[in-house]
C-alpha cells in the first residue's frame, strides 16, 4: 500500500532542485517562467494565506479557474493548508456552480476575470473570492492574488496530511445525469504517480504543454502531477488556437503533449485534406508508400519511409516525442495514420475514480488498438466474458476512490467486494494489454440481437474531412442508427461547396462501405452548432437525442418567422426575396441557407444575381462564401452598404442573362477552339496511348457510337470513377476528339506542366465549386461555338455504384442554349477504380451512348415519373432514368 502524500512529495520535489525551471507560462510573444523554489514558496504564501482566513483541515476550497501557473500554485497551497480541493469547469453556469458549491459547501474560491464573478457573490457558503490576474472588479468578497501573496508571516506550523485523507473531488461529467463528486485521496493520486513513473517514459529534459482543462482527472494527472513530480518542466499557453500552439510546441521545445482523440482527429484532418489537395492523385500515391512502409517498419526495424516523414515532423519540432491520449477512446485507424505518418501516439485508459490511469501503452512497445497494460499495483479482471473475451473491465488497487461525495447509493452501485465496476466492455490479450469494446450505456442492441457500439462507430465516420462532430443513436421508430451530423463549415469554406446535405451525405456512404451493414448510419439530420459536450469531448447523450428529435421534426414544423417589424428595409427586401426563391413563407434569421433552405449552387448563384440587381452591388465569390445563416447574409449586405434603399422591384436576371457574358478573359484563354497542328498530334498520341491501355488492362468494349454527331451537344455520362473523363475521351471516335472539351477541376489541373498539356487535350481547369456562374459561362460558350462537351452531371463519384440524382446545372445549359444530350453509361469503372481505392485494378469496362435527346424529351419522360415535376426537376428525372435505362441495356 502506498503510504505517501501529495504535500510530502511536493515539497521533495520542489526542494531537491529549487533554481530549476518548473513552469513555462506564454503570454502572446512574452513567457514567464516559475521555478520549483518559487512556486514552493507561493504555495506555502497560499496556504498560510488560507489558515489565516480560518481555513481548516477537510474544509472544501474550490478552483475556478482556466489552465494557468496559478492553479497549479492554489491546488498546492490549499492542500498544505490542509483544505480538499474542489476543482471547477470555468464553463460552468449557474445552475452547475450552483449545484457543486451548494454539495461541497466550498469556502473559499479561487477565479479569475473570466468567471462569472458576479454570481458568485451571491453564494452564501462563499467567503472569500480570490481574483487571479488583474482585470476585473473584485466585489465585496473579493481578494486579489497579490494581496494573498503580500500576505506578511507565517500562521501556526500548517497541519500534516495522512494518506487517507481526501486531497480532491472531482465532478464527472454527467453525460447522462447529475455530475456526481467523485472523492480521490492523496493515497489514490500518489499510487497512480508512482504507476506512471515505473513506466519510464519521462525523460528529465521534456517539457510538457498543457492545453487540455485541468480540473478534469486526466490532464490533472497527465500534465500536471506526472511531470511536476518527475522534474520536468510544464508550459502554459494563453490561447487554444492551432497557429499558437504549433509555434508555442517549437519554439518552447514541447516534447510531449496529451490531447483527447477528438483533437487528435482534427489534427489528422488538416494533414489528410493536405494530402488530397496534391494533384494528379500523388496524396494518394504518398499515403499508400506510408503505410506498406509503416508496415514493413514491424520487420525491418526502421521505417524505410523515415526521408519522407521529416517534413511531417517539422511541423512540430525535431525535439518532441509523441503524444498521449486520454479521456475517450482512440479509434484504431486515427491512430494507425499517426504511426504511418512517424508519430508516436501513446493511448491509455482510466476514469475519474482511478485518479485516473488504469493502464498506458509502454513507449518500448505499444500495441496500436489498445489502451496498454495495466500500471503496477493496479489489478483489472474481466467480469463474465463472453466467447470472444469480452466482459465488463474491473478495477482494484490504491488509485481506485473511496466513493462518491454524499452519495452512498451510487458508491454501492459501483464498488463491490472490494472492485470498481467500471462500466466499460473490453478483454485482456495473452500479453495483458486492455481492449476496449465500448461502454455498457453506450452499446445499442437491435432487434437482430446484434450489439453496436454508438462511440465506435461514430469514430469511424469522424475520419470524413466534412465530418466534425456526429452523435450515432438507434432510431427510436425504426430498426436503424441514424445520426445528428455537425458539417465542418471550414471544410466547405475551403472547397467552396455549397451542398452541405448532399456532400455530408456522400461521406456518410463512403466510409459504410469499410462498416458491416448492421453499422451503417441509413439515416441523419444536420447541425449547425457543436454538439452538447463536457469539457474532454464526451458527448452529454440525453441532451444529443433531444437535438437529433427536434432536428427531425423540424422538417416536418412550421418554422418561426423572421420579425420583419425589427428589420431595417434591406433585410426586409433579403425576406423577400429567399420567400420567392425557396417557395417558404416562414423564412427564420437563424435559418442555414443550405441546411434550412435547401439552396444548393446554382439556387445560390441565383440569389447572388438578384442580390446584385436589387441592390446594385458586386458581391464576390470568396465573400459571399463566408457566410451561411439569413442573418449573416443580412448583416453581410448592411455592413457593405450601409443605408442603401434597395432599387424598385425589376424583373430577376435569369440564367438566360448569365449565360449571355462570354467568360472572364483569364479563362478565356484556356479554352483553345481551334486546336493547331501540335494539339492535333498530341491528342492523336494522346488517344493511341489509352487505347491500348485501357483494352490491354480493362479491356473496353464501346457501343451506341452511331449516336454520336459533328454538332455541338452535351455527353452525360454517370460518373464513379476517376478513370471515367478519360475512358469517354478514349471511346469517342477519334473524328470528334478535336472537337470534346471536358471541365476539370482546377485542384488537379492548374499545375504549370499540367496545365500546358491539358489545354491540348481541351480540359479547362476551373473550381467550379467556387466559380459556378463562370463555368457554366465556359460551357455555353464552348456549346455556342458548335463543339461538344462533356459534363458529369451527378457532379460528384458515386459511392454505392447506383447512378446519382441529377444536378441541375446540366437542365439550365440545354434549356437556355436548346443543345441535344447524349447520354452514357460507364459499366465497370466503379470496380476499377471507385472512391476510397488508392489505385486502380484490372476489370472489365463497357461504355454506351444513348440517342441524343432534346430538354423536352427528357422533360417530358421525367414528367412521366413524377406528373408535379417542374421544368428542370422533370428534365434531371428523365435523364437519370435515361442513364439507369442504358445500364439496364447493358446488364440484360
Amino acid at each position: 500500500m502506498v503510504n505517501l502524500t501529495l504535500t510530502e512529495k511536493f515539497l521533495e520535489i520542489t526542494q531537491e532542485a529549487p533554481e530549476k525551471v518548473a513552469i513555462l507560462y506564454r503570454v502572446g510573444d512574452a513567457v514567464q517562467e516559475f521555478t520549483y523554489g518559487e512556486i514552493c514558496r507561493t504555495a506555502l504564501k497560499v496556504a498560510h494565506w488560507l489558515r489565516r482566513e480560518g481555513i481548516r483541515k477537510g474544509d472544501r476550497v474550490a478552483l475556478f479557474l482556466e489552465n494557468r501557473p496559478e492553479w497549479c500554485l492554489s491546488y498546492f497551497g490549499l492542500l498544505l493548508a490542509g483544505a480538499v480541493a474542489v476543482p471547477l469547469d470555468v464553463q460552468y453556469q449557474a445552475e452547475q456552480l450552483k449545484y457543486i458549491l451548494n454539495q461541497t459547501q466550498a469556502r473559499i474560491i479561487f477565479t479569475s476575470s473570466q468567471a462569472p464573478l458576479p454570481e458568485l457573490q451571491d453564494f452564501a457558503s462563499l467567503e472569500k473570492i480570490v481574483l487571479v490576474g488583474e482585470d476585473g472588479p473584485c466585489g465585496e468578497k473579493g481578494v486579489r492574488w497579490a494581496e494573498v501573496l503580500d500576505a506578511a508571516g507565517a500562521t501556526a506550523p500548517l497541519p500534516q496530511a495522512a494518506p487517507a485523507d481526501l486531497a480532491s473531488i472531482i465532478y464527472t461529467s454527467g453525460t447522462t445525469g447529475p455530475p456526481k463528486g467523485v472523492m480521490l485521496t492523496h493515497r489514490n493520486f500518489c499510487a497512480n504517480f508512482s504507476g506512471i513513473a515505473g513506466y519510464g517514459y519521462i525523460t528529465p529534459e521534456d517539457n510538457f504543454l498543457s492545453i487540455l482543462p485541468l480540473h478534469h482527472s486526466f490532464p490533472f494527472m497527465a500534465t500536471l502531477v506526472a511531470p511536476l513530480f518527475s522534474g520536468v518542466r510544464i508550459t502554459y499557453l494563453d490561447t487554444l488556437k492551432a497557429g499558437p500552439i504549433l509555434r508555442c510546441l517549437k519554439e518552447q521545445q514541447v516534447t510531449i503533449l496529451a490531447l483527447t482523440p477528438q483533437v487528435l482527429q482534427h489534427f489528422y484532418n488538416g494533414i489528410s485534406q493536405r494530402l488530397e489537395q496534391m494533384p494528379l492523385g500523388l496524396g494518394g500515391l504518398l499515403d499508400l508508400v506510408l503505410a506498406l512502409s509503416f508496415r514493413l517498419s514491424s520487420r525491418l526495424g526502421f521505417n524505410p519511409a523515415r526521408p519522407l516523414l521529416a517534413k511531417f515532423k517539422a511541423a512540430l519540432g525535431p525535439q518532441f516525442r509523441f503524444f498521449i491520449s486520454g479521456g475517450a477512446k482512440l479509434p484504431v485507424d486515427l491512430a494507425r495514420n499517426f504511426f504511418k505518418l512517424g508519430f508516436v501516439v501513446l493511448e491509455g485508459y482510466g476514469l475519474t475514480e482511478t485518479s485516473p490511469v488504469v493502464s498506458l501503452n509502454p513507449p518500448e512497445a505499444p500495441k496500436i488498438g489498445s489502451v496498454g497494460r495495466p500500471l503496477p499495483g493496479v489489478e483489472v479482471k474481466i467480469l463474465e466474458p463472453d466467447a470472444q473475451g469480452v466482459g465488463e473491465i474491473l478495477i482494484k488497487g490504491d488509485n481506485v476512490m473511496p466513493g462518491y461525495y454524499r452519495d452512498e447509493a451510487a458508491s454501492r452501485e459501483v464498488l463491490r467486494d472490494g472492485w470498481l465496476h467500471s462500466g466499460d466492455l473490453g478483454y485482456l490479450d495473452a500479453d495483458g494489454y486492455i481492449f476496449l469494446q465500448g461502454r455498457l450505456k453506450d452499446i445499442i442492441v437491435l432487434s437482430s440481437g446484434k450489439n453496436v457500439s454508438a462511440e465506435e462507430v461514430g469514430q469511424h465516420y469522424l475520419q470524413a474531412p466534412a465530418i466534425k462532430e456526429i452523435f450515432v443513436m438507434a432510431d427510436p421508430k425504426e430498426e436503424k442508427l441514424v445520426a445528428l451530423v455537425v458539417p465542418d463549415l471550414a471544410y466547405f469554406l475551403g472547397t467552396g461547396e455549397a451542398d452541405i446535405q448532399g456532400r455530408i451525405k456522400w461521406f456518410l456512404d463512403l466510409y459504410s462501405r469499410k462498416l458491416e451493414p448492421y453499422k451503417r448510419v441509413r439515416d441523419f439530420v444536420l447541425l449547425h452548432q457543436e454538439l452538447p459536450k463536457t469539457r474532454l469531448g464526451k458527448v452529454k447523450i440525453g441532451e444529443a437525442r433531444e437535438l437529433y428529435q427536434q432536428r427531425w421534426e423540424k422538417r416536418f414544423q412550421a418554422k418561426t418567422p423572421a420579425p420583419v417589424e425589427d428589420l431595417s428595409p434591406l433585410g426586409k427586401q433579403v425576406i423577400s426575396l429567399l420567400v420567392k426563391k425557396t417557395g417558404s413563407p416562414q423564412i427564420a434569421l437563424e435559418d442555414h441557407l443550405g441546411l434550412d433552405l435547401g439552396l444548393d449552387s446554382l439556387a445560390l448563384v441565383e440569389l447572388v444575381a438578384a442580390l446584385e440587381q436589387r441592390f446594385n452591388i458586386a458581391i464576390k465569390d470568396e465573400e459571399f462564401s463566408r457566410f451561411f445563416t439569413v442573418a449573416e447574409l443580412i448583416r453581410y449586405l448592411e455592413e457593405k452598404e450601409p443605408g442603401r434603399v434597395p432599387a424598385p422591384e425589376e424583373k430577376e436576371p435569369s440564367w438566360s442573362d448569365l449565360l449571355k457574358a462570354e467568360p472572364p478573359p483569364p479563362l478565356l484563354q484556356k479554352i483553345d477552339l481551334a486546336p493547331g497542328f501540335p494539339a492535333r498530334l498530341f491528342t492523336l498520341g494522346f488517344s493511341l496511348l489509352f487505347g491500348l491501355l485501357f483494352k490491354l488492362i480493362f479491356h473496353l468494349k464501346v457501343s451506341g457510337k452511331e449516336n454520336l454527331a459533328r454538332q455541338n451537344y452535351l455527353i452525360c455520362p454517370n460518373h464513379a470513377s476517376f478513370l471515367d473523363g478519360f475512358l469517354i475521351f478514349g471511346a469517342a471516335p477519334l473524328s470528334l476528339r478535336y472537337q470534346l472539351f471536358f471541365l476539370g477541376d482546377s485542384i488537379y489541373f492548374e499545375l504549370p506542366v499540367i496545365r500546358d498539356l491539358v489545354k491540348l487535350i481541351r480540359v479547362i481547369p476551373i473550381d467550379s465549386a467556387r466559380h459556378l456562374v463562370e463555368a457554366m459561362q465556359a460551357s455555353s460558350y464552348i456549346l455556342k461555338k458548335g463543339k461538344m462537351l462533356c459534363l458529369f452531371p451527378e457532379g460528384a463519384r458515386t459511392i454505392t455504384g447506383e447512378v446519382r440524382e441529377i444536378k441541375k446545372g446540366v437542365a439550365v445549359l440545354a434549356r437556355e442554349l436548346g443543345v441535344r444530350v447524349v447520354p452514357a453509361y460507364i459499366s465497370g469503372s466503379f470496380q476499377a477504380w471507385g472512391p476510397g481505392e488508392p489505385f486502380p485494378k484490372p476489370y472489365p469496362i463497357k461504355i454506351r451512348f444513348g440517342r441524343a435527346r432534346s430538354f423536352a424529351e427528357l422533360a417530358e419522360k421525367g414528367r412521366r415519373l413524377n406528373p408535379s415535376a417542374k421544368d428542370d426537376a422533370a428534365f434531371t428525372l428523365g435523364l437519370r432514368a435515361e442513364l439507369q435505362r442504358l445500364k439496364q441495356e447493358m446488364e440484360g
